[in-house]
C-alpha cells in the first residue's frame, strides 16, 4: 500500500471516530443568567433573577431556574438549604425572569447563586453575584430560637457556625452537631463567625441608670412598708414592693444585654 493511500484511510478512521464521538456526547449549550439585587424593606431583599438557556438538544426540552443563597465565603453550589424561589419553568429555548423576594439567613454579606436546571441533563450555574445585607437582616445573635425555628438540619448548624458560643442553646451536649432531629437537607460546610457585639458605652450607662433607679424605689417601698399603719397601707406598699421587684429584675436583664460584649 502506497504511503497516500495509507494516510488517505487512517485520515477516514480519524473522522469517523471523531463523528461517533460527537454524536454520543451531550450538547452544551451557552446558557446565561443576570441577578439584581435590592432592599425591599422590613428584614426582606428582592431580586430580579433572569436566566436564558439558547437552544434544547433532541431529548425533552423542558426546564427551569432557582435562586440559592450561599454565605460569602463559600462557592456556589446548587443545594437546597437556602432556595430564594423559582424563576419560571418553560419547554423551550429562550428566556424566563421573575422578581423574588426573600429573607436571608447570613448577615452583613451573602451570595446569590442563579442555575438552570433542565429535567434532563445536569444543572448550570450562570450567575451569582455577592451584596452587602443591610444592618439588622439575616439571622441575629438571639437567645430565643429553638430547633423549630430552622427548616433543616443544616440550617441550624450554619447557625451554630455563625455563632459558636450558641446563644439559643441549640447543642446543649456539645458535641458539634445540632437540631439532629431536623429534617434534611443535613450538615452544613464551616463558615468564618461572625463577629463579637459592641457595647456602645452611651446605651450601657442608661441601662445601668435605670438599675439604680429601680434599686432606689425598691429600697424606698420597703422603708414604707416596714413604717405602714393600719392594713391597707400595708398591702398598698406590699403591692408597690412586688411591682418594685419585678422592675429591678427588668433592669438587671436590660443592663446585661447593653453593657455585656456577647462573643
Amino acid at each position: 500500500m502506497s504511503l497516500r493511500g495509507w494516510v488517505s484511510r487512517g485520515s477516514v478512521a480519524v473522522l469517523a471516530s471523531a463523528a461517533l464521538l460527537f454524536a454520543s456526547a451531550p450538547a452544551v449549550f451557552a446558557d446565561s443568567g443576570s441577578l439584581e439585587v435590592s432592599d425591599a424593606g422590613n428584614g426582606s431583599m428582592s431580586v430580579k433573577a433572569e436566566a436564558t438557556r439558547s437552544a434544547c438538544g433532541e431529548t425533552l426540552c423542558a426546564w427551569y431556574a432557582a435562586v440559592t443563597e450561599r454565605h460569602s465565603t463559600l462557592p456556589c453550589d446548587n443545594d437546597l438549604v437556602f432556595r430564594a424561589g423559582i424563576v419560571g419553568f418553560s419547554t423551550v429555548a429562550g428566556s424566563v425572569s421573575q422578581t423574588i423576594a426573600f429573607r436571608p439567613f447570613f448577615p452583613r454579606t451573602a451570595k446569590l447563586c442563579l442555575y438552570v436546571l433542565p429535567l434532563v441533563g445536569k444543572s448550570e450555574l450562570v450567575a451569582e453575584t455577592t451584596y452587602k445585607v443591610p444592618d439588622g437582616y439575616g439571622k441575629p445573635r438571639s437567645a430565643q430560637f429553638s430547633c423549630g425555628r430552622f427548616e433543616s438540619q443544616a440550617a441550624a448548624q450554619y447557625y451554630l457556625y455563625l455563632y459558636p458560643e450558641d446563644p439559643s442553646g441549640l447543642d446543649p451536649d456539645r458535641n458539634g452537631t445540632v437540631c439532629e432531629e431536623n429534617p434534611c437537607p443535613c450538615d452544613a460546610e464551616p463558615i468564618p463567625a461572625e463577629p463579637p457585639e459592641r457595647v456602645d458605652p452611651a446605651v450601657c450607662n442608661k441601662a445601668r441608670a435605670h438599675k439604680r433607679q429601680a434599686q432606689a424605689a425598691l429600697r424606698n417601698s420597703r422603708r414604707h412598708l416596714r413604717q405602714a399603719d393600719g392594713a391597707a397601707a400595708k398591702r398598698r406598699w406590699h403591692r408597690r414592693l412586688k411591682q418594685g421587684q419585678t422592675k429591678l429584675r427588668k433592669a438587671k436583664r436590660q443592663q446585661r444585654k447593653a453593657c455585656s460584649a456577647r462573643a
